[in-house]
């Protein structure tokens, strides 16, 4: 898991209870955001206490309440897990926002059915998504999520190449010397 996939992962989550609000308004977002509140909830405070993604790159652990100070370390990191939250949850609703008709149109094709399966999601969004990239390249597949080998591919090819061109320019510069004895 890095930063980047968390995030995504809190704004997913927080999807559910942002289209709640949008669709219903906020007096009529239901319990059912519950386990999803919590799960958003989880993310951020791994991220702050566990993960060493906060202000500071500790673990964060609390052994016992008898600690004065905890109570002052424990609300920085609170605050700092809420920011998190409240920073995916204006990307949830940018995102949803922009996307207003394929989430009105799932919506709809959620009063009559139950569910919705991955290809029937694809198709929706597809069919009416804002993002050009949607309806071209389709939905990113699970083992392709992940960057890290073309980032590090792409980061020793360019070594690479600076160390050839190297090369290249010292063996010029030896056969120019030697042609000049």
């Amino acid at each position: 898991m890095t930063r980047e996939t968390l995030k995504k992962d809190i704004v997913i989550t927080l999807g559910g209870y942002v289209a709640e609000k949008m669709i219903f308004g906020e007096d009529m977002t239901s319990a059912g955001v519950y386990s999803d509140m919590e799960e958003a909830s989880k993310l951020a405070n791994k991220a702050i206490r566990q993960y060493a993604m906060g202000d500071d790159p500790i673990h964060i652990s609390i052994e016992s309440s008898l600690n004065e100070d905890a109570f002052y370390i424990s609300q920085k990191y609170h605050v700092e897990a809420i920011r998190i939250i409240k920073t995916c949850e204006l990307e949830a609703e940018a995102l949803l926002q922009k996307n207003k008709l394929a989430l009105l149109k799932i919506a709809e094709y959620l009063t009559v059915n139950s569910r919705m399966e991955e290809e029937m999601i694809e198709k929706f969004m597809k069919a009416y998504a804002e993002e050009a990239w949607v309806r071209s390249e389709g939905f990113i597949k699970k083992d392709d999520y992940y960057k890290f080998n073309s980032v590090l591919q792409g980061q020793l090819n360019k070594i690479q190449n600076a160390s050839l061109s190297f090369d290249i320019e010292r063996i010029i510069s030896e056969v120019n010397i030697d042609s000049v004895i």
